[in-house]
């Protein structure tokens, strides 16, 4: 669980926690960017960036972008459609439990989407139906038994960077290591 749903979030941790994110998911949607023509069924590919929500949240919170560190473990292998869409799987799942977190952050420090809770919105209602739509594509993409094995394995690594990438930005309360995300993956 991440600090964004303790009873004692305070601005700064809040401004740590994207910070954190921002340096993982820059270099993730760079990667996933370099591999579009992969991705072309997903129309919307650019809509579902984070990073520029990021960017307007930290930088109404006073955050320079260039002060802001780069995660290494944003280098995962990204070669094939099926390691982007397992990437891909746990960032659009992210923005799903960003819903839940949005509300304590909006009750407990009043940021809204113009003020700094952008990235958390995330699609705001529409949140949902694009969740079913990337699901939909990707069941379209994933051609066969090993694109889904290399999907739901790039899903692993992708969450493994963000447990590792949190560690280090010092952000407590989280999972431990070994969990295995991407086992709902869809199929062919």
């Amino acid at each position: 669980e991440l600090p964004l749903l303790a009873d004692n979030l305070d601005l700064f941790t809040y401004r740590s926690v994207l910070e954190c994110f921002f340096g993982l998911y820059a270099p993730l949607e760079e990667g996933l960017g370099k591999l579009r023509p992969c991705l072309a069924e997903l129309t919307d590919l650019e809509q579902r960036w984070k990073t520029p929500l990021l960017a307007h949240d930290l930088s109404a919170l006073g955050v320079r972008l260039p002060d802001v560190p780069l995660s290494p473990y944003g280098n995962l292998p990204l070669e094939s459609r099926a390691q982007a869409l397992g990437v891909m799987y746990v960032l659009e799942g992210a923005t799903l439990g960003g819903q839940i977190m949005a509300r304590h952050v909006r009750e407990r420090l009043h940021l809204d989407e113009a003020n700094g809770a952008s990235f958390l919105q995330g699609y705001g209602r529409l949140t949902g139906p694009r969740w079913q739509a990337f699901l939909t594509v990707a069941r379209r993409l994933i051609g066969d038994h090993a694109e889904a094995s290399e999907a739901v394995a790039s899903a692993g690594r992708t969450f493994e960077a963000f447990l590792s990438w949190s560690r280090r930005c010092g952000l407590a309360h989280l999972p431990p290591s070994g969990t295995k995300p991407g086992a709902n993956l869809p199929g062919p």
